[in-house]
């Protein structure tokens, strides 16, 4: 019966693999940021956008299958490449990629995309090196899934780089108000060192009347 199953009944998978190496293991805190992309990091943990704990939350995350539904690829049997989200639901959803046409998309239609989607991409470390990730992607064409590979490693490459992009603007932006902060408060410490010289200029050009003034205070502090 199974093989009955396995020969006229079940359809077959194709699995498209890949290593990936991630550079470096000590990095700036980014959990702020990898928030804002759907991602949950420990907020006392220093990763880096680059290591390899950082990959597998990027490739599991709906941010990037939703920036994955726009992708042109082809399957074994289609002349032209079509969109991604038209492939894995199997319905013509997006015609070009105006605003309109991803704006109409139903949200049952994107949901089960980003499901779909997910569901193909396998991520675990290398048994023998741990510093590996293998990176697989399973489908019932083979052309489609090398292609889904492919296109997947790029979308990640760019999601890693607007991260990095995101979180310089962030420093750039911390500094930048820190400067202002500070300019602001020297600005009014200026100021009001300039109202204290201006109330007690009298006291300041009289050598004679500041000298009475400091002997006064002397001899009141020494009678206390």
């Amino acid at each position: 019966l199974s093989y009955f199953y396995l020969k006229y009944f079940a359809e077959p998978v194709f699995i498209s693999k890949a290593k990936i190496l991630p550079l470096g293991s000590q990095g700036p805190k980014i959990s702020n940021i990898a928030s804002s992309f759907g991602f949950q990091i420990g907020g006392d943990q220093k990763k880096n956008l680059s290591s390899s704990s950082m990959f597998p939350a990027i490739l599991g995350s709906r941010m990037l299958a939703k920036e994955m539904i726009l992708e042109k690829l082809r399957t074994s049997g289609s002349k032209k490449a079509d969109f991604l989200i038209n492939i894995i639901n199997n319905k013509e959803l997006i015609i070009d990629e105006s605003e309109d046409s991803i704006k109409n998309l139903p949200i049952n239609e994107i949901q089960y995309f980003i499901g779909s989607y997910l569901k193909m991409i396998n991520v675990e470390k290398d048994k023998s090196e741990r510093s590996l990730l293998n990176i697989s992607i399973s489908s019932n064409d083979p052309l489609f899934s090398k292609n889904l590979l492919n296109s997947t490693i790029e979308k990640l490459q760019e999601l890693v780089v607007e991260l990095k992009l995101s979180l310089a603007q962030e420093k750039k932006d911390f500094i930048a108000d820190r400067i202002f902060d500070i300019k602001t408060d020297l600005t009014k410490a200026e100021e009001r060192l300039k109202n204290f010289r201006e109330k007690n200029r009298a006291i300041l050009d009289s050598p004679t009347l500041l000298l009475k003034m400091v002997l006064g205070k002397f001899f009141l502090i020494s009678t206390i």
